[in-house]
């Protein structure tokens, strides 16, 4: 067998994108094959953005060394899919949604019966303000849409990552400038039921948020990304700090002793003088680095905001 990595070389999902501005991606593995949801103004010619969805497959052959990724369609029929896309199209409205965050969860019934239910965090401004919200749906129940009490102010507060079974990282204008944050939760987000994880995140404040200084700056730091590898862990974000390329750039951090390191640019070969948004590592079997979706209004594209994917050196993740 031969070692497979994606190449460092930016290149624009085409077939993902439309004139409009495409960004905020987050995606559901199933084999091979991966639903996207990400915000889009397409659907309004750019007066609000929505949640949408996507395809895409990636092909790894260990034989020779090689690997196709391509935009596809999608099977809705699949359970998972299908309960996703419902989500998704739910949280739209007149208001702008942003920052997907997919969670799903397994429990066992008194009968030792299993039963799924699928979620989607998610911030919009319905309140004139972006608030963190989340939105379940389980085999034979009805959806069930909150408000995540625990994290939002009457500031601008989202892009939840979750760290673990009961930590979320996100970002919030609170304090001025967007910096990043985390949030303890007394439950664990995974194994709960629907009801019963609803009602925790519905809770007034129990725990202390507390400020991530290792990993904000003097500018806006957005769009934190959890990602664990087989040596390390990272958070990747967006942040138009001093000594970037150009607006927005993509950084970087890895926890060690106990901390988040200083933050790493991905440097010339990502970044750009443009804005680069919301980064997200696609978990692939097979490679030996990570293949890195992001968002950018570089030029080249098909008009304003892009999805773009490229290879990183983070480490195999399988």
């Amino acid at each position: 067998m031969l070692d497979v990595y994606i190449s460092p070389e930016v290149i624009n999902l085409n077939d993902l994108n439309s004139p409009y501005d495409d960004y905020n991606i987050d995606q559901y593995q199933y084999y091979n094959n991966h639903l996207l949801v990400f915000s889009s103004n397409r659907n309004s010619q750019r007066e609000d953005f929505d949640l949408v969805t996507g395809g895409l497959s990636v092909e790894v052959d260990l034989e020779h060394g090689s690997y196709a990724i391509t935009v596809n369609s999608v099977d809705f029929d699949n359970d998972e899919y299908g309960r996703i896309k419902e989500l998704a199209d739910f949280t739209n409205s007149p208001c702008d949604v942003l920052g997907p965050q997919l969670l799903t969860g397994v429990y066992r019934d008194d009968n030792y019966d299993y039963f799924s239910w699928t979620s989607l965090f998610y911030a919009d401004n319905c309140d004139n303000q972006f608030d963190i919200k989340w939105i379940a749906m389980e085999q034979s129940k009805p959806m069930k849409s909150v408000s995540v009490n625990q994290l939002n102010t009457s500031a601008d507060d989202l892009y939840p990552t979750i760290v673990g079974d009961s930590l979320i990282y996100f970002c919030s204008n609170r304090n001025g400038s967007f910096d990043i944050f985390s949030y303890g939760f007394n439950d664990k987000l995974y194994s709960d039921r629907m009801e019963q994880l609803a009602e925790s995140l519905t809770k007034d404040t129990l725990n202390t948020v507390v400020y991530q200084s290792a990993l904000s700056s003097d500018g806006d730091d957005k769009c934190p990304h959890y990602v664990s590898t087989y040596e390390n862990t990272y958070m990747i974000f967006a942040s138009n700090r001093s000594g970037g390329f150009g607006g927005f750039d993509l950084y970087y951090s890895v926890w060690s002793n106990g901390v988040w390191q200083q933050p790493v640019n991905f440097g010339p070969e990502i970044n750009s003088t443009s804005d680069e948004y919301r980064p997200v590592i696609v978990p692939v079997e097979g490679l030996e680095n990570n293949l890195m979706l992001f968002s950018s209004n570089r030029p080249g594209g098909k008009g304003g905001f892009d999805l773009y994917y490229t290879g990183v050196m983070l480490g195999p993740m399988f």
